[in-house]
């Protein structure tokens, strides 16, 4: 497809955005490893023992600052912040850095929204006495793990051969990359919406006052909606 005559303009080709990507990722960065250090200072604080939940939610943070690395890797290395008519017109190895960088952060991605939720499913299990709320919980992990496994699977297979992914010049063929993209949302919506209503008898059946079952209830949401900001 041919650039338009407005494209190649100085002006445009200078434009650059690439270090608001670098302080988003560093903001995230700090903001989850200060976080994640709060949930483990008051699991000392408590002396209670690490379960998988605390596991999972080390595994996730990894995942989180694996993503947000891979971000400022992407500044440097393959001209983030740039149009692409720059980047092509600069060094098209930055655009194939680019490609391969993409696939490592769909990876990234899945493991960072599959590995809290299955953080948040351990907790559950671990509060839980109620057997049916204990099945839902489990079912839920498998959910979230074969959502996971799926989406890593298709990902190696979105194009054939593989390396046609950011080499346009190998003869081959891939899927509609950003329509796949797209479509991992909905199933971690649907799990995100499971997920916040499977606890929600449990707390309207405490011994509570309404205002703080109210209050549980908002913290719940408030949950979900971090963890479905991720996706969008």
């Amino acid at each position: 497809m041919s650039a338009s005559p407005d494209s190649l303009l100085p002006e445009y080709l200078a434009q650059y955005r690439g270090d608001r990507v670098t302080v988003v990722a560093v903001a995230f960065i700090v903001l989850e490893v200060f976080f994640i250090g709060l949930r483990f200072l008051a699991r000392q604080k408590t002396i209670s023992s690490a379960g998988w939940d605390d596991y999972l939610a080390a595994l996730g943070l990894v995942a989180n600052l694996g993503l947000c690395t891979l971000g400022i890797v992407e500044v440097r290395v393959s001209g983030i912040g740039y149009h692409l008519e720059a980047v092509l017109l600069q060094d098209v190895s930055r655009y194939i850095a680019w490609a391969k960088c993409v696939f490592a952060a769909e990876q990234l991605y899945l493991a960072a929204v599959a590995l809290p939720k299955l953080s948040i499913l351990c907790l559950y299990l671990r509060i839980f006495v109620e057997q049916r709320s204990r099945a839902l919980a489990y079912i839920l992990v498998v959910v979230v793990v074969l959502n996971w496994t799926t989406f890593t699977v298709a990902g190696f297979l979105q194009c054939v051969p593989f390396s046609h992914l950011w080499n346009k010049r190998i003869p081959g063929h891939c899927v509609n990359i950003p329509l796949a993209l797209q479509m991992t949302c909905v199933p971690n919506i649907v799990i995100d919406v499971a997920m916040l209503a499977l606890p929600m008898p449990m707390v309207w059946n405490l011994k509570a006052s309404r205002p703080q079952k109210i209050g549980l209830t908002v913290v719940f949401l408030a949950g979900s909606l971090l963890v479905s900001s991720k996706m969008l």
